[in-house]
């Protein structure tokens, strides 16, 4: 029973690793992105 937990708790925590860094690397797009057209503009 508690093998199939932990199993589990890992594959929420790799799921909320994928989530976050895909959000990270989208803000990061975005702010880069405004702030390239900013300076260009």
């Amino acid at each position: 029973m508690s093998e199939i937990e932990n199993s589990r708790v890992i594959g929420i925590e790799c799921f909320l690793k994928d989530e976050i860094f895909f959000l990270y690397s989208y803000f990061y797009k975005v702010i880069t992105g405004c702030l390239i057209t900013g300076l260009i503009k």
